[in-house]
């Protein structure tokens, strides 16, 4: 899978406490989370942080960002629609997208086979639940 991008705002770094581990069970926990984030920040290949007027700091991950890098200087939020429709979602879910981003929420997007979209989709769903929405 090489076309993964994440678009998010706000980020917050949170600490919690969930439980507490032996050694050994850290150590196992942690390379599996190692291995989870390294491969898919070995995916997201360029990332770029901007200032969208409507919208606030805006960080994207991914191929993604050159498209959005490219279309960010006068048109704002309008820019990040217009580059989602470009990346084939119908007008009204880029929209909703946009939204949904402004509200405080993460945009993933996929592009890929259906096999690929369906593995990312098990894997994101076994971490937290979204709301799905798939095109083309």
């Amino acid at each position: 899978m090489q076309n993964l991008s994440i678009v998010g705002r706000d980020f917050q770094v949170r600490e919690q406490i969930q439980g507490y581990y032996r050694p050994a069970d850290a150590a196992l926990e942690g390379a599996g989370e190692g291995a989870w984030f390294g491969g898919l920040f070995g995916m997201l290949m360029g990332f770029g942080l901007f200032l969208i007027p409507v919208a606030g700091m805006v960080l994207v991950l991914g191929p993604l960002s050159g498209l959005v890098a490219g279309a960010i200087a006068g048109a704002g939020v309008g820019a990040l629609v217009e580059g989602l429709v470009a990346l084939g979602l119908p007008r009204d879910q880029a929209l909703r997208s946009v939204e949904r981003l402004q509200a405080g929420q993460f945009l993933v997007l996929v592009q890929g086979t259906g096999d690929e979209v369906a593995l990312a989709r098990k894997i994101l769903d076994s971490e937290t639940p979204m709301v799905p929405e798939v095109a083309g």
